[in-house]
């Protein structure tokens, strides 16, 4: 098919076989040059010289040369391709390399072990450059593209290896992990290669085979867009993140340079690329790569606009690249909306009515925030006629412009840097000349010493912000109102001050404001809208004013903007309906007219010289429907006006009238720009901006229902979104209102101040107050519109954000004791948003996910809502599992797919969730697939015990439990199931067996747990045979070294010290040796039985922490247990004072309450009396032993549930503190003391943030507040503060909110009662010590005054009674200033409590005493009166 004849495709082919002889030895040598570390120069050198071949491979190479041209070399290279003629595509290629090298080293002989550059013969030679013929530029290119091509289709496809790879093949070797395969290895070789070769090229080179280029970039990208769009996992894997920005290195500068005419994929590609090259440090490139990309997205919609031409909708279409707003975006955030059907608008203009013709959706705001007032506003839009992919343009467009202004001040700071130093360098090099110089001019003074101090210091210091980058950045975007905003929000980032950041931003709002003012000026005066109203009101029969009826008008009226682009505007002449100056002459027929143009604000309208511009001064007939003023300066503001001319070329009547200022911009979504505002906002801690900014974005996504009273309104249906706006909105769109959404709530949540006043003593309430809930609710249902533009968008990890948020929002109305039942719209609502989201992407989400399940099917059943509890029943929400992220990148077999990777074992949470749906008498019928797993579980203890309670018992329960055996009492779960089984037994009254199955199962545990001793052997007794004589010599080193000793020992000029010492040596050295051997020896028989207990203690520590918690709560339920027994028992019969003879009359006489008591179970008093211990005091020790073991594993909920029954324990009026006078003594004392002493140091380990008291599943991150949160809380600061300046009483005691006044799951009350009753205990049982560790302990901790004042009078009695002297002067001191911040209205009541509590006789005495001192105080001023009266008439007399 070439045209070639036999002869010489035999000599091609002799020429192939032996040049492909010697590649591959050099391709030998080269792979050893690789390996010696010369980076790969060896892979790239050309194929051998002709001096390496014979002369008649030579001549073979010579003949085909001539016979093949370069351009049918080139199309034979392509169709060998396309073909898959593989051998003769090598043979070609390898052909190809040879005559290019030839050509080289031709041209220039210096240059024939180079890599020739691909750049035409233009301008002549340069050194190190070669420079070939636009025939050679094109061979060498499509040889060396395909060849890359080929390598990446081997490497994607190692089982056919001369086949060809399919597409999309080369995307594992992208994800893998750390250990990837060889044939990976070379995969990422052969992309890289395939990177490489597009980066490297030249512009000529593109050009010359742009069409091999492209493809070659666009099969790189198919392959390399799976890591972004992987749905499995977020970012790239750290081992292939240089990879993978190499390769999009080399895809931009292929696209950069064919010029790709797809504008999406071209930024999307800049995006990533800017991102990776920001993340690595090189902010300077990745500027340089997204303005490149910003200048190539400006062009292609400059392109849009052009192509846009002679469209119906030509003069709206690019008015907005989202909507026409109409309305006060500063209005508050309103309710009461009414939606209004679609309706047609003819006319009008105005922020308050439509504008033109069109479809407008209207909605109308009434009042304020609580409905009242009577102003209105409507909030109208004009849907954007772009297509849906020309909005999502725009939106990516506003995100290369945020990166592109990002990382431009990121490198101004960097030059700052820069010149900081060198700055810094030349002062510091002035001051060393200055030290040299100090022999000629004398040692530096005090003052040069602080002045050069001071030169350091200004040299060194820069600015927090580029200013010189900055300067240049605004002057660049000029009167750009759009990109003015988004580098305003960039810049206010690096400002220091909150208030230097708050002003920027408020700038950015109002940039944005004037940017939709602007659009809607020109939506109204857009020609088509004007002309369709004005023909609409014409009445039938009468000319339009575009066929000349009408006022008439002596000048032109001002030009109608068809568009505009960053560089141009295309106007439409007005109508000539002119009339003549003189008046009753003819009005003037027009027949030309010319187009003026000047920059607007110079304060003149556009005069007859104001003709540079290109068409601008050109005349153009009079029925020439538009012109376009090209050549304007990107983001400037221009006026344009019309001069007419009549037939003979003179002006008539002079120029027009001028047009509004118009500017030469791309307009950017709004929504985009005010979610960016809003995100930087909540950031900085802007609260007033966030508030702005998200209220506007509010308002036009979401409408409000009217307002009804509280109780007949359900709060989540406050919410709903405006279907009309978020059908007409992108992708992007939609995203960035969620976005805004999010941080409204937070904003919401950060600004919440409470309702009722806040004072000492506080009053924690244990369920909110119906305020608190709903405006909970309603936020929520905020989060819940985010979730469902989330779900729109199908954005998968913006949807499980919003679901962390919405937990944190919902989280105090979860834990509470009595939940709203309107929760369960909000829990369900946010679940079935899940369901959509699939499986878990981190392990906070399925965390989440758990909880959100189980507090739904708790609040759902005991509402009665049905389908909501069989649905939380179902367990089929995927985000209850978290999918594995390695499985997911790496796949374990060849064929199984990435997305069928398997989920890693559940949390806790989901486990606990199960078994809270196990115990169900109805589990069997949720039809769930998770729990019929769980229970067919064969090794889980929880499996085997927790369906058999609801329906055969707890007996057969414990029965399936102890059938287990030690393979039950060895898992984790073992204590889990019994609490499960002991808390079934006293739900079901079968309590009497409950301490015997407590008693068995516990000892199982303990043995489970148990570690053995170690079992050491013992050390060999039979003598050292000579081999092990022989192992035991000396070292080869220290052998050698005691040889010299000896050998200088003797020597001729050796002395008696040299003799002892290598003799001392020697014995030295053999001590330490059988030293040495005999610790070998002990190691050796020691180390296996300690690694072994070693290993056995680790796993008995394991099974104690995961038993810990439920061991506390089995205490816990047989301490209830005995509690409830003895209390139904009541205290035994008082024993007599048994005979010392006789033991069996003093049991007899202990077990008269109706037990007989165990002889072991007898104490002896302090008279040598046998007497009966307390009945509760085995109670006592079981809550003791839980409160203990809960406090060990930090466990809240256990801690409370156990010293709550110690609590009512002790104050048990049959067998507590108070009916059994020897309980304190006895032990229960002791007890109450370690119990309070634990729940003390719980308290403190809450207060240092170590643990944490919250029920729900502790989500990672989730603690943290948000920035905007401080800010709030630093505003209410300052707030507080300023009322305490303007305060009347300036001496009154400011009120100090306790760390725990926001935390009500503590239950700080009940501490303080217990703690204190324990105290008094303890005092009464003479343990002083312990009651004032207690007092002093619980004051410290908690730190009110109102506790001090409670407490501390009793704890020194006790301080005294202990000795504890310094102690008490310390409580007297805490006494004093509690009792001097107390308000007078609570010192007064105090004062009234303590006389109602005093007898009668004392009250009387002290009204005797507060009279007597008052009639003396009278009398005292009595006389005082009468002493200035007989002063005043003195000196009036």
């Amino acid at each position: 098919t070439a045209g070639l004849e036999h002869a010489a495709l035999m000599r091609s082919a002799a020429t192939v076989e032996a040049m492909g002889e010697v590649a591959a030895e050099e391709g030998e040598a080269s792979v050893d040059d690789q390996e010696k570390g010369k980076d790969g120069e060896a892979a790239n050198k050309l194929p051998p010289s002709l001096a390496a071949l014979d002369p008649e491979a030579v001549t073979a190479f010579e003949s085909s040369g001539a016979e093949l041209p370069l351009h049918l070399h080139t199309a034979l290279l392509k169709q060998a391709f396309n073909y898959e003629a593989w051998d003769m595509f090598a043979a070609l290629h390898t052909l190809a390399t040879l005559r290019l090298r030839e050509m080289a080293a031709a041209h220039w002989p210096e240059a024939t072990d180079a890599i020739p550059h691909w750049s035409a013969d233009e301008g002549g030679p340069r050194r190190g450059v070669v420079m070939f013929s636009p025939q050679a530029v094109a061979l060498g290119v499509t040889s060396d593209v395909l060849a890359a091509v080929r390598a990446v289709q081997i490497d994607g496809d190692p089982a056919t290896p001369s086949g060809i790879g399919a597409p999309g093949a080369g995307t594992a070797g992208l994800g893998g992990d750390a250990g990837a395969s060889e044939d990976e290895d070379e995969e990422s070789d052969a992309l890289h290669a395939l990177g490489e070769t597009l980066r490297t090229l030249s512009p000529e080179a593109a050009h010359a085979c742009a069409d091999i280029v492209t493809d070659a970039a666009l099969l790189l990208w198919s392959l390399v867009k799976g890591v972004f769009t992987d749905a499995t996992h977020e970012g790239i894997p750290p081992e292939d993140e240089g990879l993978v920005m190499e390769l999009l290195a080399g895809l931009h500068a292929a696209f950069e340079l064919v010029g790709l005419e797809d504008p999406a994929l071209r930024a999307t590609l800049a995006l990533r690329l800017s991102l990776m090259l920001e993340k690595r440090g090189d902010v300077r490139q990745g500027a340089k790569v997204a303005l490149c990309a910003a200048a190539a997205a400006d062009v292609f919609r400059t392109a849009a606009v052009d192509r846009s031409r002679g469209a119906d909708d030509e003069s709206t279409r690019y008015i907005t690249a989202e909507a026409i707003w109409v309305g006060d975006a500063s209005l508050p955030l309103g309710h009461g909306r009414t939606l209004s059907a679609p309706q047609r608008i003819n006319g009008g203009g105005g922020e308050g009515g439509g504008e033109g013709a069109g479809v407008h959706y209207g909605k109308t705001v009434r009042g304020g925030v609580d409905g009242g007032g009577a102003s209105t506003a409507v909030l109208d839009f004009t849907p954007s006629t772009l297509s849906e992919s020309d909005q999502a343009f725009a939106c990516l467009h506003a995100d290369l412009l945020v990166v592109c202004f990002r990382l431009q001040l990121a490198a101004g700071l960097l030059d700052q840097r820069e010149e900081a130093d060198r700055r810094l360098a030349r002062v510091v090099h002035k001051v060393h000349k200055r030290e040299d110089q100090a022999v000629i001019f004398g040692v530096k003074s005090a003052w040069d010493l602080k002045r050069e101090a001071g030169q350091l210091e200004r040299a060194d210091s820069v600015p927090a912000h580029p200013v010189a980058a900055e300067q240049r950045l605004l002057a660049e975007v000029n009167t750009n109102p759009w990109q003015k905003a988004v580098l305003l929000i960039q810049m206010a980032s690096l400002r220091p001050k909150q208030e230097q950041r708050a002003a920027m931003l408020e700038e950015v709002a109002g940039c944005l404001l004037s940017a939709e003012r602007g659009e809607r000026d020109l939506h109204a005066a857009s020609p088509t809208l004007v002309l369709q109203s004005q023909a609409a009101s014409v009445p039938p029969g009468q000319s339009s004013p575009r066929s000349g009826g009408g006022k008439r008008t002596l000048v032109p009226s001002a030009p109608k903007v068809l568009c505009r682009t960053s560089t141009s505007v295309t106007l439409m002449p007005p109508v000539f309906h002119l009339k003549s100056a003189v008046p009753d002459n003819l009005p003037p027929v027009p027949a030309a007219y010319m187009v003026l143009a000047k920059t607007y604000g110079t304060g003149l309208a556009p005069g007859m010289h104001n003709t540079d511009l290109p068409n601008t001064g050109v005349k153009f007939p009079a029925y020439t429907p538009a012109v376009t003023i090209s050549g304007l300066a990107p983001n400037e503001v221009y006026c344009f006006s019309v001069v007419a001319f009549d037939a003979e070329g003179v002006v008539i009547n002079g120029q027009g009238a001028p047009t509004a200022a118009v500017a030469t911009i791309h307009p950017l979504p709004s929504t985009a720009l005010w979610s960016f505002l809003a995100v930087a906002a909540s950031r900085l801690g802007c609260v007033a901006v966030a508030r702005r900014a998200t209220g506007t974005v509010h308002r036009r996504f979401v409408e409000t229902t009217r307002d009804r009273e509280t109780w007949a309104a359900h709060p989540m249906s406050a919410y709903r979104l405006r279907r009309e706006v978020v059908s007409a909105a992108s992708f992007p769109t939609l995203r960035a209102a969620a976005r805004c959404l999010l941080v409204s709530a937070e904003v919401a949540l950060a600004t919440r101040r409470p309702d009722r006043p806040r004072g000492e003593p506080l009053v924690a309430l244990s369920v909110p107050d119906i305020h608190e809930q709903i405006f909970r609710l309603k936020t929520a249902k905020k989060v819940l519109l985010a979730m469902e533009l989330s779900s729109y968008n199908d954005d998968k990890p913006l949807l499980q954000e919003s679901g962390l948020r919405l937990g944190n929002c919902l989280a105090p109305l979860l834990t509470v004791s009595r939940k709203p039942p309107a929760l369960v719209t909000a829990l369900a609502q946010c679940l079935l948003a899940l369901h959509d989201a699939g499986p878990a992407r981190a392990p906070a989400v399925a965390a989440l996910a758990a909880s959100l399940t189980f507090e739904l099917a708790a609040v759902a059943r005991h509402s009665g809502e049905a389908g909501a509890a069989a649905y939380a029943s179902s367990l089929t929400l995927p985000a209850l599992r978290q999918e594995d992220d390695a499985a997911a990148r790496a796949p374990e077999k060849p064929g199984e797919d990435a997305a069928s990777a398997p989920l890693i074992p559940p949390g806790r949470e989901f486990v606990a969730l199960e078994e809270y749906l196990m115990i169900q008498p109805q589990w069997r019928e949720f039809n769930s697939e998770a729990l019929n797993a769980r229970a067919a579980a064969a090794d889980d203890p929880c499996a085997a015990v927790i369906p058999k309670i609801p329906v055969e018992g707890a007996a057969a329960a414990y029965a399936a439990l102890i059938a287990g055996g030690d393979a039950f009492a060895a898992h984790p779960a073992y204590l889990r199931a019994f609490a499960r089984v002991a808390e079934a037994a006293v739900a079901q009254g079968a309590t009497a067996e409950l301490p015997g199955w407590a008693a068995a199962a516990l000892d199982a545990f303990k043995t489970a747990t148990r570690v053995s001793p170690i079992a050491m052997p013992d050390p060999p007794l039979e003598l050292p045979t000579p081999e092990a004589e022989q192992a035991g010599e000396l070292p080869a080193e220290e052998e050698a070294r005691i040889s010299a000793l000896e050998a200088a020992a003797v020597g001729i000029d050796a002395s008696e010290g040299d003799v002892a010492a290598a003799a001392e040596a020697r014995d030295i050295a053999v001590a330490h040796a059988e030293t040495r051997r005999a610790a070998a020896g002990v190691l050796t028989r020691r180390l296996p039985a300690t690694f072994v207990r070693l290993k056995a203690a680790r796993a008995s520590r394991a099974l104690l922490a995961a038993g810990t918690t439920w061991h506390a709560a089995v205490h816990t339920v047989l301490g209830l247990t005995a509690h409830e027994t003895q209390e139904a028992v009541g205290l035994p019969l008082p024993p007599p004072s048994p005979e010392p003879e006789d033991a069996n009359a003093a049991t007899a006489a202990a077990g008269a309450g109706g037990k007989d008591v165990p002889v072991d179970a007898l104490t002896e008093d302090s008279d040598g009396t046998t007497n009966v211990p307390p009945a509760a005091l085995a109670a006592m020790r079981s809550l003791t032993r839980a409160a203990e073991l809960a406090a060990r594993c930090g466990s809240h909920g256990r801690l409370a549930n156990a010293t709550r029954a110690l609590h009512n324990l002790a104050r048990c009026p049959v067998i507590g503190l108070g009916a059994d006078p020897r309980l304190a003594t006895n032990g229960g004392a002791r007890c109450l003391y370690v119990a309070a002493s634990r729940l003390l140091e719980h308290f403190e380990r809450l207060r240092s943030g170590e643990v944490d008291e919250s029920p729900l599943a502790a989500v990672e991150g989730g603690a943290a507040p948000a920035p905007i949160t401080d800010a709030a809380m630093v505003e209410l600061t300052e707030q507080t503060a300023k009322a305490h300046a303007n305060d009347p009483k300036p001496n009154r005691a400011k009120h100090v909110e306790p760390w725990f006044a926001r935390r009500p799951e503590l239950a700080h009350e009940f501490a303080t009662r217990f703690i204190a009753g324990a105290a008094v205990a303890c005092a009464a049982a003479g343990m002083h010590h312990r009651a004032a560790a207690l007092a002093a302990g619980l004051v410290e901790t908690l730190g009110t005054d109102d506790l001090a004042l409670a407490v501390l009078p009793s704890a020194l009695v006790s301080m005294r009674a202990a000795g504890l002297m310094a102690a008490a002067e310390a409580a007297e001191m805490r006494l004093a200033a509690a009792r001097v911040a107390q308000s007078p209205a609570l010192l007064a009541l105090a004062n009234a409590r303590t006389h109602a509590a005093s007898s009668p006789a004392a009250f009387a005495a002290f009204v005797a005493t507060t009279a007597a001192a008052k009639t003396t105080k009278g009398s005292r001023r009595l006389g005082s009166l009468s002493t200035r009266a007989s002063t005043a008439t003195t000196t009036t007399a």
